[in-house]
């Protein structure tokens, strides 16, 4: 099945609807759905015109009384991490000339919990910030950061993070950095390979714990730049 950059998508699993903003291999585009960027395989996706029609048939021969709902089977749900906040990778490929090597890392934020959340991230090379983003997402909401080049990891780049439970001020702040070693990132991409998946993903925070009772309301901050 062809699509286009700008074209309208359906997610099967879902039925939400969202619009083609890039490719990202043969077998994989990234869709943008109610603002939040995403991978998908191209099996998981249709073109939306049969839902459109369908539905403009069914309004006009729509029964008073509501059909049930449907039972969602457990092989056809969308897998999901375990609970929890984390910070993803998906490798970009190129075509060289005996094979695909790997060209960017696009690196997203995953919100695998049922509350909203405020964050803070850096991604800094050696005496230089490359990207900051400070915001919030909802929950079980998947957010694009930014692309870094492949070759750019063997500079050993500090992913520097903060987060904290957007809804409720009495759990701590939870902050951190996070480094792949060249070796770590070699055999992770090798398994993804394996597997047939488009991304790994690192824990950043499970449950946020409840502040103790001396502890007073601090500002939300960056935490300091780990040196190694």
């Amino acid at each position: 099945m062809k699509f286009s950059i700008g074209d309208k998508i359906l997610l099967k699993h879902t039925g939400e609807e969202g619009t083609v903003t890039d490719f990202l291999g043969k077998e994989m585009l990234e869709v943008e759905v109610n603002g939040v960027h995403f991978p998908v395989y191209l099996d998981e996706v249709d073109h939306p015109y049969l839902k459109w029609f369908t539905d403009k048939s069914r309004q006009a021969k729509k029964a008073a009384t509501p059909p049930a709902p449907a039972v969602e089977k457990e092989k056809d749900r969308p897998k999901r991490l375990p609970k929890g906040i984390y910070l993803s990778f998906m490798p970009v490929f190129k075509a060289n000339e005996t094979e695909d090597i790997v060209d960017q890392l696009k690196i997203f934020l995953l919100n695998e919990t049922a509350s909203a959340i405020r964050f803070f991230y850096d991604m800094r090379l050696p005496q230089t910030s490359v990207f900051q983003l400070d915001g919030a997402l909802h929950p079980f909401g998947h957010l694009y950061l930014h692309s870094i080049d492949y070759a750019d990891m063997n500079d050993q780049p500090r992913f520097h993070w903060a987060l904290s439970d957007a809804t409720n001020t009495d759990y701590r702040k939870e902050q951190g950095t996070l480094r792949i070693k060249s070796a770590k990132l070699f055999a992770q991409i090798n398994d993804l390979l394996l597997k047939n998946e488009p991304t790994f993903s690192y824990l950043l925070v499970e449950d946020f714990i409840e502040k103790a009772k001396e502890e007073k309301e601090e500002k939300f901050f960056l935490p300091e730049r780990t040196v190694f």
